[in-house]
């Protein structure tokens, strides 16, 4: 009996951790120019299931941010690919300069 009721608890306990890391909290840092556009260097997120929901959520509220290229850092790490993230990371969008190619 004892044994049946380990199991019900690590499943529920499970489930909890995958829904947290579905509603992650995320730091953003937006660097040059992309300062102008949301008139904050600084932006705090909550319930962040993924890069592209955090994308999504930054366009939809800055929309102008769509015209412009820029690179991704996630903890002070240059990405090329979308990254996944974890509760408490940090994210900056760094503006390509001029002649930082397209």
């Amino acid at each position: 009996m004892k044994k049946r009721q380990k199991r019900v608890i690590r499943r529920i306990s499970s489930g909890n951790e995958d829904q947290a890391e579905n509603n992650l909290k995320i730091k953003v840092l937006f660097l040059g120019v992309l300062t102008e556009i949301t008139q904050t260097g600084v932006r705090h997120y909550h319930a962040i299931k993924s890069f592209n929901d955090l994308r999504h959520r930054i366009e939809d509220e800055f929309p102008g941010i769509s015209n412009y290229n820029f690179r991704i850092a996630v903890n002070d790490e240059l990405t090329d690919d979308v990254p996944k993230l974890k509760n408490g990371d940090t994210v900056t969008f760094l503006p390509l300069f001029a002649g930082g190619g397209n």
